[in-house]
């Protein structure tokens, strides 16, 4: 039961029409341009889905501004229910004053855009669903098959190959080093970050709730 707070949920989450029932998010956010924004088949189908999500259910997008004149031309739909996002550096949650899409020298939609949303709407953030990446993982780490278009993945590889020619363990360290930072400045002001999930995530295992 999610109803007591904000409901904040990422990706191609947008697939995923019963747990979208069961959630009923507030905001959906995404903000890769080869996963969300290109022109391969994985990127095509997030939009139609998306699209049809904000349809369907009473939320907002949000995304970097970097992408708001080609949702205005190609998804006038879409942009209506779009909020932009100016590119930043730094921990800033101040909404009042700018929205800001984090930018991070390894980037990912939970730093970037998640995990500052969630700290500047409340006080208490909640995390379900971050696992991480487990060391038998290959690539970033393995999604939901129910949330994700694992069909269409090879078609992004296929466009982008030095995309994924990086070491992916570094990557994850990074993913979870930034997300240590963000919420180390939001600890400061007094909020208090819980995760629901057992974690390969370091800076989401030491914030785990405790069992019943």
């Amino acid at each position: 039961d999610w109803s007591d707070g904000y409901r904040i949920v990422c990706n191609t989450i947008v697939n995923n029409r019963d747990l979208l029932r069961h959630l009923k998010p507030h905001i959906v956010v995404a903000g890769d341009a080869a996963y969300h924004f290109d022109i391969n088949l994985h990127a095509a189908a997030f939009r139609r889905d998306l699209a049809r999500a904000l349809d369907e259910h009473d939320m907002l997008f949000v995304t970097r501004d970097l992408y708001g004149p080609l949702l205005g031309v190609h998804h006038p739909d879409i942009r209506r229910k779009t909020i932009l996002a100016e590119a930043g550096v730094g921990a800033h949650f101040d909404i009042t004053q700018r929205l800001v899409y984090h930018q991070w020298p390894q980037g990912n939609i939970l730093n970037a855009l998640l995990l500052p949303l969630a700290s500047a709407l409340a006080d208490e953030i909640v995390l379900l669903g971050f696992d991480g990446r487990a060391p038998n993982d290959s690539g970033f780490w393995r999604n939901a098959a129910a949330s994700t278009y694992d069909a269409f993945k090879p078609a992004i590889k296929a466009a982008h190959p030095a995309f994924f020619a990086i070491d992916f363990n570094a990557y994850a360290q990074a993913h979870s080093d930034n997300a240590e930072t963000l919420m180390q400045a939001g600890e400061a002001m007094g909020k208090r970050y819980t995760c629901l999930n057992d974690s390969y995530i370091p800076a989401f295992r030491q914030r785990r709730a405790a069992r019943a």
